[in-house]
């Protein structure tokens, strides 16, 4: 790799989503999207901490992280490197959680990620870290990644809202079911390009009816595909849209929910997609730690193994 060279690591964290990018020297500034799950004890075979990944990186800050939305299995590792690296910048499509009343029953799961989420908040706002509030379409740079950040339509945040709210109100199971789907639905839509290589990560956001105004997101040579493989999340028209030949699925080994969705290669092969990578290294068994791809000065790609610990 030439001095112009980048990684963008998607990390086997088990069920749930991670992706850390830094200058493969240099290894500053590090971006990180998602962290995954916040049990480190749950982590079995290959699996990866983010905490762990960037240890080894011999990371000492985090210049940038983004949350796409607050499901545990997206923030859980993003609150565990904040109590132990310092951070920067952090952006968010939610800046505030309200106090949910918490309980080991069926409400616990949805109420303990938006205390993590209010951990969270408290610790970078002691850090003095810039918490960023996203709303409509933010561009930021980090180092030489430029990210474009895309909101869903406004629809979308007022029912989230109102959700919310009425957990607060009364929290029972029918309320989280409901604040649980709507926090995938307003998932933040990340671009990030380097050296002119893309990577679309649209977090748990169903890509079906994608808006005009997102189709003019630039071509991307991979997408992490959403919902942890959910092939009802994409339409043959968002794939054509994007481009992407590469497929990033981030699940588990243990088909968690039914995903990812049976037939998804045939499926996203049917639609142009020519190759479909998991973080796992295969469905069957836990083989790797994560998807690395190298990305030398003129852009090109090359994709690698991160090796099982």
């Amino acid at each position: 790799m030439s001095k112009l060279g980048y990684t963008v690591d998607f990390l086997n964290v088990g069920f749930g989503l991670c992706m850390t990018a830094y200058p493969t020297q240099d290894r500053f500034p590090v971006l990180v999207v998602d962290g995954g799950y916040d049990r480190p004890q749950q982590y079995i075979g290959c699996a990866l901490s983010l905490e762990e990944h960037l240890s080894r990186l011999g990371v000492k800050e985090v210049d940038l992280m983004v949350s796409t939305h607050p499901h545990r299995d997206h923030i859980g590792g993003l609150a565990r490197v904040v109590e132990q690296f310092p951070v920067r910048r952090f952006l968010t499509g939610l800046a505030c959680a309200p106090h949910i009343p918490f309980d080991k029953g069926s409400t616990g799961n949805m109420a303990a990620a938006l205390e993590l989420l209010r951990g969270m908040l408290e610790r970078l706002h002691g850090q003095n870290a810039h918490v960023i509030s996203v709303t409509g379409t933010t561009r930021i740079r980090c180092g030489r990644a430029e990210l474009t950040i895309t909101t869903p339509a406004n629809t979308a945040i007022v029912r989230r809202d109102k959700a919310l709210t009425q957990c607060g109100k009364a929290p029972n199971p029918a309320a989280f079911r409901e604040l649980s789907n709507t926090l995938n639905e307003t998932s933040l839509l990340v671009s990030l390009n380097v050296n002119g290589a893309g990577f679309l990560l649209p977090g748990d956001r169903n890509l079906v009816d994608l808006p005009r105004w997102e189709q003019s997101i630039p071509p991307c040579q991979v997408l992490q595909i959403p919902h942890h493989g959910d092939k009802n999340h994409l339409s043959r028209e968002a794939v054509e849209a994007i481009c992407a030949k590469t497929g990033v699925v981030s699940a588990d080994t243990h088909g968690t929910y039914g995903l990812p969705s049976a037939g998804l290669e045939e499926t996203l092969a049917s639609w142009g997609m020519e190759n479909i990578l998991y973080t796992t290294g295969s469905l069957e068994k836990e083989t790797a730690s994560g998807i690395r791809f190298l990305i030398s000065g003129d852009g090109a790609l090359e994709q690698q193994w991160i090796d099982c610990k």
